[in-house]
């Protein structure tokens, strides 16, 4: 893959519209793109793992199987009204961000501020989710749900 990366990286031209990179820094091109994979397979992971321990939240706050599906469409609701107006929010803010020249944290770093913040807070609040979430009631298993 290494060697893939590096023709491809070194047969692209340096000026006009290619990289801009010269043949010295190829190196430097490299590990930044290792890293952005590095980075991607994370987040790909994480939002695997954050799927599934939604999916099961829902399933165990479900009084029974009947309401399953109605519970997770509100789930599949939510989510997807989220990521909105998360998208909406974060372009609304970087384009404010980069209108204005302001110092840091209010420059073009701001949009990223303030999603490290929004998830730091909510990496902390999920500490605080009492461990009867994830725990069946006596008498209540897949199984014996009706």
């Amino acid at each position: 893959m290494k060697h893939n990366l590096y023709s491809m990286f070194a047969a692209s031209p340096t000026s006009g519209s290619g990289l801009g990179f010269s043949p010295r820094n190829i190196g430097t091109l490299l590990v930044l793109w290792l890293l952005l994979l590095v980075l991607l397979l994370g987040r790909t992971v994480g939002n695997a793992l954050s799927a599934t321990s939604l999916n099961l939240f829902v399933a165990n706050i479900a009084p029974s199987a009947a309401t399953l599906g109605v519970f997770n469409g509100i789930q599949q609701l939510c989510t997807t009204f989220i990521r909105i107006i998360g998208l909406v929010l974060s372009g609304t803010l970087w384009g404010w961000s980069i209108k204005h020249s302001l110092v840091y944290p209010f420059n073009s770093h701001l949009a990223w501020v303030v999603c490290g913040l929004v998830t730091a807070t909510a990496w902390r609040l999920s500490l605080r989710l009492p461990d009867s979430v994830n725990i069946y009631l006596p008498g209540k298993n897949q199984r014996n749900r009706r």
